[in-house]
């Protein structure tokens, strides 16, 4: 039974995915048990890699939703960990060279340290900057 269950709830995603939220993004898909109000009105939404201060990388769900980037340390928080208006922010992807470093965005605000998340390919990089100008 577990297999059929987990088989339609993911048809039951499919479906909504063809609404237009976070469409053509099913690897980037939150697990089953996220909140489906954290990623409701997203424009896009993925786990990503945010890049701290010492180079370590921590996992984290990002979600863009009303102009601002919201992070989330897991898909059943309700609180972001972080918010950043994306208005007056200049956002610039800087491609994977060698095969330690990530596809990464670099995210600007005036004022304020650069963040830096990694996508897992140039594809995403791609679609992240659309929904983002």
């Amino acid at each position: 039974y577990d297999s059929d269950a987990m088989s339609s709830s993911y048809e039951s995603y499919d479906e909504e995915e063809e609404d237009g939220k976070c469409q053509k993004m099913h690897h980037q898909w939150p697990s089953e048990e996220a909140s489906m109000d954290l990623v409701k009105d997203a424009r896009i939404c993925a786990f990503l890699l945010r890049k701290k201060r010492f180079g370590q990388w921590i996992k984290l769900l990002c979600v863009i939703k009303d102009n601002k980037l919201l992070c989330y340390k897991s898909s059943k928080d309700q609180t972001p960990q972080m918010e950043l208006t994306l208005s007056g922010c200049s956002i610039m992807h800087i491609p994977k060279d060698g095969k330690k470093k990530k596809h990464e965005l670099k995210i600007v605000h005036q004022g304020a340290d650069a963040l830096v998340l990694a996508v897992h390919s140039k594809e995403q990089a791609e679609e992240w900057l659309k929904v983002t100008q």
